[in-house]
């Protein structure tokens, strides 16, 4: 489990803990000063509240993450995730999903938003984030206003209100544990500027122009920012490796692809799962197609689980050239032909650009056999 995942446990866990405390201690001070409504009705409601707790919870991180989102969508970024609890739904190929969350490192929330465009990425992404804070934020006067609207409700809108301004606090605080850093404190490393900044910036600018189809070898400044990352020692530098692998492979500069392909997969050995199985299939579809090594693209492609973001096209070139190399041209030609198909709903428009030419390539080969 990776240290962010962690970190969301923990505050997902605390909240919990909070709420239950707060709910006793609130029926407790009712009951010292002699409130006959709670004497009669203290059995129902209490388990009524505790059955409340857990709604209650994922409804404010859901809030936290859906202004994330909503402040996305404002300015021009593309929403691909959005999970919270047991409840999750991705786009997938175009196509939204709702589905049970199996994952419990994203049960704290998470939303996946992809900026559109590489112009004013900087305060754009600033507003971006500042949107769960605010949420947040909203939710808690929301919540004491409600608290005098409805008395009946009372104890619950005290649960979310607290709950909410907690969140806000931890999330706008500039901090950082581990690989996580806080709402507050990605708002600041840019607005602060210097080299971090540059960092922030440069890294959201590659992401924008590679999702909107600009291929991986006319990338500009990739060595550049990875370099700056090193120096930074900025944590999530190794999905730079897994672009400049793809930068690499594009030059066809072979040795290079295959020495970041394999730092790619060393630095997300502790990523979430959709990170980690993005390397992995990454490197069964580099070794079956490049390297035409049976042995090593079998082992990553069992090793392989679906993640709901990547694309179907993507298993269906690795098992193209796995058939392939088999000798089963048959199977391969299948795979091959659904792959093209299915090119518009990789994620990653760039990366989209050499998969359909690598398939192309594929399936010339394969007529002439």
């Amino acid at each position: 489990m990776s240290k962010t995942t962690k970190k969301l446990g923990k505050i997902t866990s605390f909240l919990i803990v909070f709420a239950i405390a707060l709910f006793f201690g609130y029926m407790l001070g009712k009951l010292l000063k002699g409130d006959s409504s709670v004497e009669s009705n203290v059995g129902i409601n209490t388990w009524l509240v505790i059955l409340a707790i857990f709604p209650i919870v994922f409804f404010v991180l859901g809030i936290h993450e859906a202004g994330h989102a909503l402040a996305g969508k404002m300015v021009g970024f593309e929403l691909i995730k959005f999970a919270v609890g047991p409840l999750s739904m991705d786009k997938t190929e175009g196509i939204w999903k709702f589905h049970f969350n199996k994952s419990i490192e994203t049960y704290g929330g998470l939303v996946i938003s992809f900026p559109k465009g590489d112009q004013n990425l900087g305060p754009r992404f600033m507003k971006y984030v500042l949107g769960g804070p605010i949420a947040s934020l909203l939710l808690a006067f929301l919540a004491l206003l409600f608290y005098f609207l409805i008395p009946s409700l009372a104890v619950y809108f005290i649960i979310i209100g607290i709950m909410s301004l907690l969140i806000f606090i931890v999330t706008i605080i500039p901090a950082k544990a581990g690989s996580f850093y806080t709402d507050g404190a990605r708002f600041f490393r840019i607005f602060k500027g210097g080299k971090v900044g540059q960092y922030e910036v440069s890294f959201l600018k590659i992401m924008a122009n590679t999702l909107q189809g600009v291929r991986p070898r006319e990338l500009v400044g990739l060595p550049e920012l990875l370099d700056l990352g090193i120096e930074l020692n900025e944590p999530y530098v190794v999905y730079l490796y897994g672009i400049m692998h793809q930068h690499a492979w594009d030059k066809n500069e072979i040795e290079d692809a295959e020495m970041y392909l394999e730092k790619y997969l060393e630095g997300t050995a502790a990523a979430p799962a959709m990170i980690a199985n993005s390397a992995i299939l990454d490197a069964a579809f580099f070794h079956a197609y490049e390297k035409k090594d049976l042995e090593k693209s079998n082992a990553y492609f069992q090793k392989f689980v679906m993640q709901p973001f990547i694309s179907q096209t993507q298993v269906l070139a690795t098992e193209a050239s796995i058939h392939f190399i088999k000798g089963e041209l048959e199977l391969a030609k299948e795979k091959a032909t659904a792959a093209k198909a299915g090119m518009e709903y990789i994620l990653d428009k760039g990366m989209a650009v050499i998969y359909g030419e690598k398939i192309d390539k594929l399936l010339k080969t394969l007529s002439n056999n």
